[in-house]
């Protein structure tokens, strides 16, 4: 496959194209719950074209560098911060002690993981912890033989499981439910049932696929990639050399490490930190950290420095992806094609419409890969249609939910996502080639959902 850059400049350049045979179209805004601004339905009209120019195509790469300016400028800091962590040699000796304990039994390490960050995210939203996750766990997939896709998939594949799924999640089902008039969280049951199947079917993938790479290395998606055999270099070593021992500046580093991660779990939980706030606290983390580990000034800002480049491509990338949402936007055509969705789907036969709805959702989160953003845009226009084309609204915030969360992982539109599979080291030609048959997976249990759903006219 192309480098990634050129799959999405070829994604610009159709949308672009696109603004000049779509009819531009508009939707009035209106204040919506928490002061969100949302659209209203019942006003869409066709305006006078505005295609995207020359200019304007010229400037999509960099506005959309600055539209995503939060999760770009995230990915920079935890990369320099992780890499600051590394170099006081913390990592390593945390790294050592947990593949020694775990040496023999590595596998009961992704169900646990997995079901803690899926937890976490089906209560409060936050897919984008993956972020966090990945450099955590990644030393030590690889001393336990595993691989990077595998530290990958654990983060990835749990958060978003849980997140789908919304048990409690104030960013899908919260907001999906007061955009549709529904009461708060109703549905909770139904919502377990789908969040124990979708966890249940992303472990099994995951360990399937851990159990082969542990038992040979050659099955490996990143087998013959030279930055990954530097890292299985680098932490393989803990049942072949002796255990790695902590002095007392690394020990108290190890403590305000620990610190700082449960300031940023309570800024997370109580304070509603996103990525600014967890980004300005990475940069004071790594260097108190590194100070207290007893690295000089030099060491600390050389150590952000390789951590930026690391995970530079992954930055690039989050913010060249939200330039086909730009063109779209500048060509004042989205709101055409939710318009466009919303009639495809009343036009489908009431047995059909729940599916209808699903797959819509699927397909817009290609171009809106917020969740809030795409319940703010698609919501105020499902559940008044699903009022018509006899859909429960329950089942239409449904059909939300699960179109919206498992393209986050896929669509390489989806800025923290890609990110996430910098900070990994995995291409995404390669995390596609391991993730598509659950993606498969996931997307017929999510046609089963709806099925069920329509036919018991579910209301929660």
């Amino acid at each position: 496959m192309p480098h990634i850059y050129a799959i999405l400049f070829v994604f610009i350049a159709i949308a672009s194209i696109a603004t000049y045979f779509v009819p531009a179209g508009m939707y009035e805004r209106i204040p919506g719950p928490n002061g969100r601004i949302t659209i209203d339905a019942d006003s869409f009209q066709f305006i006078d074209a505005s295609p995207v120019g020359f200019v304007d195509f010229m400037l999509a790469i960099p506005n959309g560098l600055m539209s995503a300016g939060q999760v770009v400028f995230f990915t920079f800091m935890i990369g320099g911060m992780f890499m600051v962590l590394h170099r006081t040699g913390i990592i390593e000796i945390g790294v050592d002690k947990l593949s020694r304990r775990f040496a023999h039994r590595s596998l009961v390490l992704i169900p646990i993981l997995m079901t803690v960050f899926a937890i976490i995210a089906t209560l409060i939203g936050t897919q984008e912890l993956a972020l966090v996750y990945v450099p955590v766990i990644l030393p030590l997939m690889i001393a336990l033989r595993f691989d990077s896709v595998t530290a990958a998939a654990v983060a990835l594949c749990a958060t978003t499981a849980g997140f789908t799924t919304g048990v409690l999640n104030p960013i899908n089902t919260g907001l999906g439910q007061q955009l549709s008039n529904l009461p708060l969280y109703s549905g909770f049951g139904l919502r377990v049932v789908a969040f124990i199947v979708f966890l249940s079917v992303a472990i099994f993938f995951v360990m399937r696929y851990a159990r082969k790479v542990r038992q040979d290395s050659s099955f490996s998606l990143m087998a013959d990639d030279e930055a990954e055999a530097e890292k299985r270099s680098h932490f393989q070593h803990a049942t072949d050399e002796g255990a790695l021992t902590a002095n007392r500046r690394q020990k108290w580093a190890a403590f305000a490490t620990f610190a700082f991660l449960v300031l940023l779990v309570y800024g997370v939980l109580a304070q509603g930190w996103f990525m600014m706030e967890m980004a300005g606290l990475f940069i004071i983390m790594g260097i108190v950290v590194g100070v207290i580990a007893g690295l000089n000034i030099e060491e600390i800002c050389e150590g952000f420095n390789k951590g930026f480049r690391d995970v530079l491509v992954g930055a690039m990338i989050a913010g060249i992806a939200r330039g086909v949402a730009v063109v779209l936007e500048d060509g004042q055509i989205m709101d055409t094609l939710v318009y466009g969705l919303g009639n495809l789907v009343g036009e489908l036969p009431s047995l059909f419409s729940a599916i209808g709805m699903y797959l819509a959702q699927l397909g817009f989160n290609f171009v809106v890969p917020s969740g809030s953003g795409q319940a703010l845009v698609t919501m105020p226009i499902m559940a008044p249609l699903s009022d018509l084309v006899g859909v429960t609204r329950q089942t239409a915030v449904f059909a939300y939910q699960l179109g919206d969360g498992i393209g986050n992982i896929l669509y390489p539109t989806s800025g923290y996502f890609m990110a996430t599979l910098a900070i990994a080291g995995v291409p995404w030609q390669k995390w596609v080639k391991f993730f598509f048959p659950l993606f498969g997976v996931w997307v017929l249990v999510s046609l089963g959902f709806m099925v069920f759903a329509q036919a018991t006219q579910w209301v929660g």
